[in-house]
């Protein structure tokens, strides 16, 4: 019987118009052939609906092909799944879009058999797709009193198999849902998280970046790092945990990366609470693929997983005991374009970690020098479409340095310097210029591109700064001798 605290369970699953439609296409193949298991089950229990479904089915053509059909599927693609009994289909239906159905064929095996493979009790869960009832649950492993008390645990000692795939379910189940692992389950992954390291860069990368796809970003990276998956895969990062920082800090330099992470996650969720005027314009950019095919805030929490790499070969210990890290943001753009190399990011995404690596001091050099309306549409203009990320990442970066040399005062400061910056990038790409090219080339007589180039980017200083605001000011701002008369060839 499942205690009453997993009420919500038959609520998620009857609620769920993609596993409703599941269960009546499959219907006709009658009980015991085809089943829902591992984690949508278990995402259930909780009262969460997972956005994939996993069918271990006796009939897995004759199932595919109603599936398919039924759900109106895109494509379908097929895969070898190591560990898993058979080859699976992954159908991405049209009629629900974000959605996945991953198909795993069990002819001649019981369900019995086909849990056992799911790694840990806690996913070890089936339940016939006619039969969606509490009580009907396949439980062979305890996996309702673990989830009840949040345990990781492996099915059986070697029940890993050293799949990296363990590895990873174990970070989400730690970083999503918060399970703790006992001890001889920590030292399996921990000892299967070796294997990462002969996993391909790409994939690798794309394991990486999934990760970083959905929430609770500060606990994944500190299960990342606890199962010895950063050290075997990004051990650059893996060099900052334990490094000090100064009295502008409160943390050490890993601890201060998890707080920017989770700090990130929370501008990132609802950025409307930091820039009242550009939330929804800021959930769009974010949610723009980039060639990865991953969105910019999966790359952007990766940058912030690795955006202060390079103060573990750059920290230097004065006489009087401060610590400096000068030019970390230098190295650490050089580090982020080597791991991204290893890890087979494609050109665009290495080059956006490197500017917004590289980038996530200047904000406060620019502060520190006195940030004008042309200093900040300089950067604007340098960092292009990039300047949002890097302006984000820099808040969340300064918001979690809070020690006794950091005043309430400057980080109000910062924050006000990045509300300035935001809304000049959107003003910037937004804000057509009174005159064109030709036209300022045919009034100034100027035909160097560089020279006039930099002459329009003045005239925009201007515009911003509301000193012209016509096309005649912009003409004579160019050509003062042409008093605002536009000069034809």
């Amino acid at each position: 019987m499942v205690s009453k605290s997993n009420e919500n369970f038959e609520k998620v699953i009857r609620n769920d118009p993609m596993l409703c439609l599941i269960a009546d296409v499959l219907g006709k193949f009658g009980k015991g052939k085809n089943y829902i298991a591992g984690l949508y089950l278990l995402m259930a229990l909780l009262g969460l609906r997972s956005p994939g479904v996993l069918i271990a089915s006796k009939l897995p053509d004759l199932t595919s092909e109603s599936l398919f059909g039924a759900l109106k599927a895109k494509f379908v693609m097929a895969s070898h799944r190591s560990g898993c009994l058979g080859n699976a289909l992954i159908l991405y239906p049209a009629m629900f879009p974000g959605r996945t159905i991953v198909l795993e064929g069990i002819p001649g095996k019981s369900i019995g058999d086909f849990i056992r493979e799911k790694k840990y009790t806690c996913t070890s869960l089936a339940l016939d797709v006619l039969d969606m009832d509490l009580n009907a649950l396949i439980d062979d492993f305890s996996a309702l009193s673990d989830i009840k008390e949040k345990k990781l645990k492996r099915i059986f000692p070697g029940a890993l198999s050293n799949s990296v795939s363990s590895v990873l379910t174990a970070i989400f189940l730690r970083g999503e849902f918060d399970f703790v692992e006992d001890e001889d389950t920590f030292e399996e992954i921990k000892k299967v998280s070796r294997n990462i390291q002969e996993v391909s860069g790409v994939q690798a990368g794309r394991y990486v970046l999934r990760l970083f796809s959905g929430g609770n970003l500060a606990r994944k990276a500190f299960a990342m790092e606890r199962f010895d998956f950063v050290s075997n895969l990004i051990p650059e990062v893996s060099a900052i945990v334990g490094v000090p920082q100064n009295y502008y800090h409160h943390l050490g330099v890993w601890e201060h990366t998890l707080e920017a992470l989770s700090l990130l996650e929370k501008i990132l969720d609802n950025p409307s609470q930091y820039f009242k005027s550009w939330g929804e314009r800021i959930s769009k950019h974010f949610g723009v693929t980039l060639g990865s095919g991953f969105p910019r805030k999966s790359l952007l929490a990766f940058a912030a997983l690795i955006h202060d790499a390079g103060k573990a070969p750059c920290m230097k210990v004065e006489a009087s005991g401060r610590i400096r890290f000068q030019g970390h943001h230098m190295v650490g753009a050089k580090m982020a374009d080597a791991i991204a190399r290893r890890l087979g990011f494609d050109r665009k995404s290495r080059k956006y970690l490197v500017s917004v690596v590289g980038n996530h001091m200047e904000l406060g050099f620019l502060l520190k020098e006195g940030e004008t309306d042309l200093s900040r549409l300089s950067f604007v203009r340098e960092t292009g479409s990039n300047c949002l990320d890097i302006a984000i990442l820099s808040l969340a970066d300064r918001l979690a340095t809070r020690g006794v040399a950091t005043t309430d005062e400057s980080l109000k400061r910062f924050a006000r310097l990045v509300t300035r910056l935001v809304s000049d990038y959107f003003w910037y790409h937004q804000t057509k210029m009174f005159i064109s090219y030709k036209e300022a080339r045919n009034v100034t007589g100027i035909r160097d591109g560089s020279v006039l180039r930099e002459m329009l980017f003045d005239l925009k200083v201007a515009m911003r700064q509301g000193i012209i605001d016509s096309k005649e000011e912009a003409l004579e701002f160019l050509a003062p001798q042409s008093k605002g008369k536009y000069i034809r060839e």
